[in-house]
């Protein structure tokens, strides 16, 4: 690393060095009896100066105001470069910020790499994801499949949610790890801690390619999705809904994903005012919500064949949720 560090925090000043002294020249962590009364700035120039002295933790610190802007101007290259000077005296939180800030940055995988390394040894289950992936599929170390599985077997146990997800896809895409159980395993884990995408896809699954209308998980997390204010799961609450005779229930779900800008919900309920069918036929009503539905960009192709419960089986529902 090569930056060149600025002095972008001001030094103290002599009245503030005899101030604090003690604070100041002492090895040890001494912050927590400054002078609260001391302004944020004057704190980071102890800081800084002690981070000069190479104490890593506060080195880190001054990375972290650096990288948020905190009190001083944001400096990306001077967060990396004190998160460097506490990485090289072997500081984990250095090491993941590093990591994480080389992950967003798009770097190339072997500035990730030696984080990836030493992080997982030190059971950073962040660390184990990624490294994981880097392994399954090769990118900055040489490819191994089952070592990559191994890792990421590893941050599953600790409730890695981007570890279960990712598990449950190459269980199911890998032809050498392909096992549909633990696809599928990994997939319920994650969708029980809350993945959003998981819970969908599942449901998506069970009930449209399973034919599954039966199954409790799947209504407790459309149920959950649809609390968010998301139409896609509001379309599925009302295939199930149709299917259980409930229809008056299922004309309410494809109401409330119509007034999301939902374009096929606004044609299904179009239809549903033309034929009246189980809502009081109303031609200006029909107009209204096909008309929205074009504008929304879904031609559902507006034919004279009537609307019947089956047709919100053979609409398109949509199968991605972000």
């Amino acid at each position: 690393m090569s930056v060149q560090k600025p002095k972008v925090i001001p030094p103290l000043v002599l009245s503030d060095i005899a101030q604090i002294a003690s604070t100041l020249f002492s090895s040890e962590d001494t912050t927590a009896n400054l002078d609260p009364n001391l302004s944020p700035i004057k704190q980071l120039s102890i800081f800084n100066m002690k981070a000069e002295m190479g104490i890593a933790k506060f080195q880190v610190i001054i990375g972290n105001a650096y990288y948020d802007g905190i009190h001083i101007e944001q400096n990306i290259e001077l967060a990396e470069y004190w998160w460097e000077e506490a990485a090289e005296q072997g500081n984990t939180e250095a090491e993941l910020n590093l990591m994480q800030l080389y992950i967003r940055m798009n770097e190339s995988p072997a500035r990730v790499i030696p984080y990836l390394k030493k992080l997982v040894t030190k059971g950073n289950p962040e660390a184990m994801f990624h490294y994981g992936l880097a392994l399954t599929y090769g990118k900055g170390v040489k490819k191994n499949v089952r070592t990559g599985e191994s890792w990421l077997s590893k941050a599953a146990r600790l409730n890695h949610i981007d570890a279960l997800v990712a598990l449950s896809k190459i269980y199911s895409e890998i032809k050498q790890l392909r096992n549909h159980t633990k696809s599928h395993q990994y997939q319920k884990r994650a969708c029980d801690l809350g993945h959003k995408k998981s819970m969908y896809e599942y449901s998506y699954n069970k009930i449209l390619n399973e034919k599954n209308i039966t199954d409790i998980s799947s209504k407790v997390y459309l149920e959950k999705l649809a609390a968010d204010g998301h139409p896609e799961p509001l379309m599925l609450l009302a295939h199930l809904k149709v299917h259980s005779g409930n229809f008056v229930e299922s004309v309410k779900h494809l109401h409330d994903a119509a007034m999301l800008n939902y374009g096929p919900a606004n044609w299904m309920l179009g239809r549903c005012y033309e034929d009246g069918w189980t809502v009081k036929r109303s031609p200006s009503k029909a107009h209204y919500y096909k008309n929205r539905s074009k504008i929304l960009g879904f031609d559902g192709g507006f034919g004279k064949n009537p609307f019947t419960p089956n047709t919100l089986s053979t609409t398109v529902i949509g199968g991605g949720y972000a």
